[in-house]
């Protein structure tokens, strides 16, 4: 429930000033052509629902298009996030410091070649805990 206020209950009185009308990233999504949506659906790997028809799929594109920076084709263009550190309640306190199964050759180089990477980005540091995703064949 809300009740008006008297005048001499106001604090100050300031004149309304317009602001200025920003273009977004809103506005260049929809000025994308489809040949430039099917380039970034193939450069990015998108794997999109078939039975859509071509302007459903282009509206899917268009929404990935605006919110692009979210995505990343490789562990070099992941980029550090700017807002504070989580913290995840586990439901147990016991701590795993060994892995349950031994890798393979191939697995032990990819892993050692993405540990690597990150440390020449300085995406990896002390407080970093790496989630590897090695892609098996």
């Amino acid at each position: 429930m809300a009740k008006v206020a008297t005048l001499d209950l106001v604090a100050s009185i300031r004149k309304y000033k317009p602001r200025e009308i920003i273009k977004t990233q809103e506005d260049t999504v929809t000025n994308i052509t489809k040949t430039e949506l099917d380039q970034f659906h193939k450069s990015y790997g998108f794997r999109i629902n078939l039975t859509l028809s071509g302007d459903q799929r282009h509206e899917v594109l268009r929404l990935f298009y605006r919110y692009k920076p979210v995505f990343a084709r490789n562990i070099t263009e992941i980029k550090e996030c700017k807002g504070p550190p989580l913290s995840i309640e586990l439901h147990s306190d016991h701590k795993m410091f060994k892995r349950q199964y031994r890798l393979n050759d191939a697995d032990k180089t990819e892993v050692a070649r993405q540990i690597t990477s990150c440390k020449g980005q300085k995406s990896l540091n002390r407080q970093t805990h790496l989630i590897t995703i090695v892609q098996r064949i």
